[in-house]
């Protein structure tokens, strides 16, 4: 493999990695949003829930307004991919 590939593919097994943290994330938030609302969801409960620290969320999503859009639009996308499934 020549370096540029291995570049690349070190990229690619980061990227994946972060988007399965923030897909662990929004699990997370969706979870508290749907117990307790979503202002409930905040930094500092998230980052005891995940063990990262809550500076370290903020390298996955800017704020939690960022964090709460991102659930309401995974949700979005699950109902529309069920509904066109029916």
């Amino acid at each position: 493999m020549n370096p540029s590939n291995a570049a690349r593919a070190a990229q690619s097994q980061t990227s994946s990695k972060r988007e399965d943290k923030r897909r662990q994330l929004m699990h997370l938030a969706a979870k508290a949003m749907n117990r307790d609302g979503a202002a409930a969801v905040t930094p500092a409960s998230l980052a005891g829930n995940t063990g990262l620290s809550r500076n370290a969320l903020y390298h996955y999503f800017p704020d939690k307004e960022a964090l709460l859009f991102a659930c309401y639009r995974d949700a979005a996308e699950e109902i529309l991919n069920t509904a066109e499934m029916a």
